[in-house]
């Protein structure tokens, strides 16, 4: 698109062509806070293919969360209501039996 543009590989950015001729540095946030929230490790500066998987993965082994995922919990948690609300029903139906 920039080619097409006018631009020249291996020229800067700008009118003069003087800009910045590599690409910004990147940094991979591997943690769940917010942006300048607290003290972080010193970041790693990423530079990766596009869709290189192994690039994003957690270092020392550490692979995604595991365990169960948001909707599993959720219909493990249905399932259980459920259970413990027919428990409750056969439980109070058995002190109004009238074929005794």
């Amino acid at each position: 698109m920039m080619v097409r543009c006018g631009w020249k590989p291996g020229s800067g950015l700008g009118p003069e062509g003087e800009g910045p001729q590599q690409p910004v540095p990147t940094v991979l946030k591997r943690d769940q806070t917010g942006l300048g929230f607290g003290h972080t490790k010193r970041a790693k500066v990423t530079h990766f293919q596009p869709r290189d998987c192994d690039a994003v993965k957690r270092p020392n082994g550490k692979g995604e969360r595991g365990g169960k995922g948001k909707g599993q919990r959720r219909e493990d948690s249905r399932r259980k209501e459920l259970y413990e609300k027919n428990w409750e029903r056969d439980f109070r139906a058995s002190f109004n039996r009238t074929d005794l």
